[in-house]
């Protein structure tokens, strides 16, 4: 035996501190996760359900890992129950005793430094009758060390996610590849790259673009999230290279670019199925189960770890090869958290990303792995609001109950459609009527980034087909101006900024606030209040803002007002209003957050931005200043480099 392979079974083997079953054993009793081990069952033992047994015979198996919750919280189970695999079939060696030869790391598919507490086992007939366990009836374990289960993850008080800089004041455009042009190509999709930066778009988020599975598959063209190939790129929509130099021209254009990823899920003709069945979820009889009623795609188990390993791979490969920004990860939830978490630490190795989950739920998804989730519940609020189901008071209710429940530092994508809801619940205007345009201020300047969907600014009003082609309607272009303004609203205004970086949420009291919504958003450089009539009728609101007296610009007319501690005013059926703050020299105002040592000399962080000192020589040091707006400039900055740089000698 070579000496390094004594050395890595030396380092992993585990002593065994708890007593053992009697009726299984395994040779060598302390294990290295890579030798040959002989497990021996003794069927005349424990609940005796398999004594005198002379059928084929098999073992269900998995383990308990520092991972489990509790001690029959099995992991990197094998194979579903009544699934008979070659590899889990024992022989017998005497009267009531069998034996199995197998490997920990290849039969459980973990890798040779794994963590495991114990191996699990009940034993079973070939058709499932009769059934080997401890006594008492109770699965069969053998404890490799003393049990430390995992406690439930709790929803950190402090993100601790990586942040781009960039993202501080973004947006997000959602890209429908296959709908948004005559060709649904990338190429032809790129032709638009010029009208989006003109918009403001900051961050661009492509739908899936990996080929699409054929079996089983939905429609003629099949749904983007049935992935059949994790590395390449779906030929109805061009090439790797069409793709690489689309991301270049968006990086050059000032963009970011982020991929949707499909997790959970892949297609049933995919490659993995063929070569790794085992890395698939299965039912009862064995069966490769679909999640809910997606019968287009398969469902991958988690507990496999090289599936994760090939999972993350393909994840990084993408980062490599095409220098996209980021994930937004399709139904984020259903996938372990240690999963994401892992694969963020991995990816972050390469370059700074920025990462939403598609979940409401569970907000440790935002400890460590995610920057943003999905808005859900103020999604449905507004639609609720709209039908006069749920006053507007609601608002400040769940925008609080979100600033108190998320991890200090993260936020949610904030939205009024998407491709979900365009296709299967309807377009804004048949959710939201009249009030549109009222419910799209408001999502723009409550707390969270901002989503446009592709055809939104087109005043779309059809419910795009899913699985067909159905080219969105461009020739309506009234609302391009309206999200143009609502874009640069957002990144003029660090008041609007996302997460930590934006102004403290303040709801201002008033005399109607079942029909009206009133806040202010305040931040060292700048304050905005946003005021909205969500009904279908006039309301003459009083309010009572004396923190928020003062003199303001209305941003969408340019008027001067000056706010008084009873302010009145009339808002006509579904009218919003957005004010800012006219405090001169506001801009002017700058106070340093951090210092840094670099390799060149100091970093220094300020309010509104980051200055390098650079030591040239020893009588010349070069200041560098990038403003935050350098990550995000507004449109008529687009093509204009306002990183400063000036040298003193």
């Amino acid at each position: 035996m070579k000496l390094w392979n004594k050395f890595l079974i030396s380092a992993i083997l585990i002593a065994v501190v708890i007593p053992l079953v009697a009726q299984v054993y395994l040779s060598p009793e302390k294990p290295g996760f890579t030798e040959e081990v002989t497990l021996t069952y003794k069927a005349d033992e424990g609940n005796q359900g398999l004594k005198d047994y002379s059928g084929d015979l098999y073992v269900h198996t998995g383990l308990i890992t520092d991972q489990s919750a509790h001690g029959g919280d099995w992991k990197y189970v094998v194979a579903d129950w009544g699934q008979n695999k070659e590899q889990l079939k024992l022989r017998k060696s005497a009267d009531n005793t069998w034996i199995l030869k197998f490997r920990i790391s290849e039969l459980y598919g973990i890798p040779p430094a794994g963590n495991v507490t114990a191996l699990a086992f009940v034993f079973r007939s070939a058709d499932g009758s009769k059934v080997g366990k401890a006594a008492g009836d109770a699965d069969l374990y053998y404890y490799l060390k003393e049990p430390a289960f995992a406690k439930p993850v709790e929803v950190a008080l402090q993100s601790s996610t990586p942040e781009p800089d960039w993202a501080r004041s973004a947006n997000i455009y959602e890209v429908n590849v296959r709908q948004y042009t005559k060709e649904g190509t990338l190429n032809a999709f790129a032709s638009h790259l010029p009208r989006l930066r003109s918009m403001g778009v900051n961050i661009l988020w492509f739908m899936p673009i990996q080929p699409i599975g054929v079996k089983n598959r939905k429609g003629s063209l099949g749904s983007y999230y049935s992935i059949r190939d994790y590395t390449t790129v779906n030929p109805e929509f061009g090439t790797m290279e069409d793709f690489k130099k689309l991301v270049a021209k968006a990086h050059g254009m000032g963009f970011r670019v982020i991929l949707d990823w499909v997790a959970n899920h892949s297609s049933w003709d995919t490659e993995w199925i063929e070569k790794h069945p085992d890395w698939y979820a299965r039912d009862s009889k064995g069966e490769i189960i679909a999640p809910y009623d997606w019968t287009d795609v398969a469902k991958l188990n988690y507990q496999q770890h090289y599936m994760r390993e090939a999972m993350i791979q393909a994840m990084m490969y993408w980062v490599r090869e095409a220098d996209i920004d980021g994930f937004r990860c399709d139904v984020a939830g259903e996938v372990p958290l240690d999963f994401w978490e892992e694969a963020r630490r991995r990816i972050e190795s390469i370059k700074p990303v920025w990462m939403i989950a598609e979940d409401a739920d569970k907000l440790q998804l935002m400890n460590k792995a995610f920057n943003a989730n999905y808005a859900w519940p103020f999604h449905h609020l507004m639609n609720e609001i709209a039908k006069g189901k749920k006053p507007a008071s609601a608002v400040t209710e769940q925008i609080e109950k979100e600033l108190a429940n998320y991890p200090k530092g993260s936020y949610a994508m904030q939205f009024i459609t998407n491709h979900d809801e365009n296709s299967w619940n309807g377009t804004e205007y048949e959710r939201l009527g009249d009030g549109t345009q009222a419910f799209a201020v408001l999502y723009y300047t409550i707390p969270g980034m901002p989503l446009i969907y592709s055809g939104q600014e087109a005043a779309l009003k059809k419910r795009l087909l899913f699985f067909e082609k159905d080219q969105i309607d461009w020739s309506n272009t009234a609302l391009i101006p309206f999200y143009t303004k609502l874009n640069a609203l957002k990144s003029e205004n660090p008041a609007l900024w996302n997460g930590k970086h934006g102004g403290a949420y303040k709801k201002i009291p008033h005399n109607k606030e079942n029909a009206v919504v009133a806040f202010s958003r305040t931040h060292p450089l700048s304050k905005v209040i946003s005021i909205v009539n969500l009904t279908g009728t006039a309301q003459e609101v009083l309010l009572d803002g004396y923190e928020d007296k003062g003199s303001y610009i209305d941003y969408f007319t340019g008027a001067k007002v000056t706010f008084h501690p009873q302010h009145k005013l009339t808002l006509k059926a579904w009218e919003c209003r957005v004010w800012i703050a006219d405090t001169p020299g506001m801009d002017e105002v700058r106070s340093i957050r951090s210092f840094q040592k670099s390799d060149t000399g100091l970093k220094i962080q300020t309010n509104d931005g980051n200055y390098q000192l650079n030591f040239l020589t020893e009588n010349a040091i070069e200041v560098v200043y990038e403003p935050e707006a350098y990550f995000n400039p507004p449109p008529s900055a687009a093509l204009v480099e306002i990183k400063k740089k000036s040298a003193f000698h």
